[in-house]
């Protein structure tokens, strides 16, 4: 499962992965539902495990 994506994402990737809008995935970052940090540029970074474990979780 996202094999294909580094073990380090963006929000672009984010949004491919789980097959959502921008808006929804800036709202599962800012809200902690996925766990991510901004980098000093503003950027999200995103590790693919966390991605992963949200998938995990929100199946459940």
């Amino acid at each position: 499962m996202f094999n294909q994506y580094d073990d380090i994402i963006l929000v672009h990737d984010l949004t491919k992965m789980l097959k959502i809008g921008k808006n929804k995935a800036y709202r599962l970052l800012q809200s902690g539902q996925i766990k991510a940090k901004k980098d000093w540029t503003g950027h999200w970074i995103i590790q693919k495990a966390a991605v992963i474990e949200y998938t995990n979780v929100s199946k459940a």
